[in-house]
């Protein structure tokens, strides 16, 4: 593990922010590709990428603490070191939607077809942010006998190692790139506006649910409820609420007229609505 890539004069170089940094700058590049293939101002995803670096960042930190109140209560300060890990991910893709509302009002862009051109930015962003979590030796998986197995810093033996154990977290890695590749084949023939959104979410919850599975009773808290981890619950709710969207914009349509009223909206002169 490398927690630390590099080191100079005091300074330090964490990997795990690093990594969320650069998973952030490859889903924003994908952003201003994905607003002109649909039409819109490029500088539309660089101005979102404000609002969703801050915004998801804060709240999904904030619920990593709420969830493990027990590590900070005897010093809350201690939640504002980013750099030693704890943001989760149901947490930051709440920070997302949020960002993407606040955005879109501020902006007069359609909520859903803004959410629709992201969507594919998010698959591609996450892959390269989890590897974070492998080189700080976090969100590691259950012991392993397999050939690939590795060891990490014990969660729960301060100064102790895991024995070889699955790394889940580049197996979560490759599993959401290769949905990401999936997504963008099927984007095209989703034509409903919220329809891709709608797929976003099935798509991390199923993959979440899968991924658990290596991570219980290690990484991953295991509730009295079927015996899934908490992460699987809230999964099982994201796969119900996107067949519940998809259904409601099934019998829609995103045409072009559409998207080109967005864009309209979007360089109207107007002021900004109010928040």
């Amino acid at each position: 593990m490398h927690p630390i890539l590099y080191e100079f004069d005091g300074i330090k170089i964490h990997s795990y922010g690093l990594m969320i940094v650069a998973g952030f700058a490859v889903a924003m590049w994908w952003s201003v590709k994905e607003c002109k293939r649909q039409g819109l101002p490029p500088e539309t995803g660089l101005d979102f990428a404000t609002y969703c670096l801050i915004i998801g960042i804060v709240v999904s930190r904030l619920v990593h603490v709420l969830l493990n109140w027990g590590d900070y209560a005897g010093n809350p300060l201690s939640a504002l070191r980013l750099q030693e890990g704890g943001l989760t991910f149901h947490g930051a893709l709440l920070g997302g939607i949020l960002a993407t509302w606040l955005f879109a009002r501020v902006k007069r862009i359609n909520f859903w077809v803004l959410a629709d051109v992201l969507s594919p930015c998010v698959l591609l962003g996450y892959p390269v942010a989890r590897l974070g979590c492998f080189f700080n030796g976090c969100c590691y998986g259950a012991p392993t006998t397999l050939p690939w197995g590795c060891v990490f810093p014990d969660a729960h033996q301060p100064g102790q190692w895991t024995p070889p154990s699955h790394p889940a977290q580049i197996y979560s890695s490759i599993s959401v790139f290769l949905l990401f590749l999936i997504f963008i084949r099927l984007g095209p023939i989703l034509h409903a506006k919220g329809q891709r959104f709608s797929l976003l979410l099935a798509v991390f919850g199923i993959d979440r649910i899968f991924m658990d599975q290596f991570r219980r009773n290690v990484t991953g808290k295991v509730t009295p409820i079927l015996g899934l981890t908490e992460a699987q619950l809230v999964s099982l709710g994201m796969i119900a609420l996107s067949a519940l969207l998809y259904c409601f914009f099934g019998k829609g349509t995103r045409s072009s007229e559409e998207v080109a009223n967005t864009l309209d909206d979007a360089e109207t002169p107007n002021e900004p609505t109010e928040l």
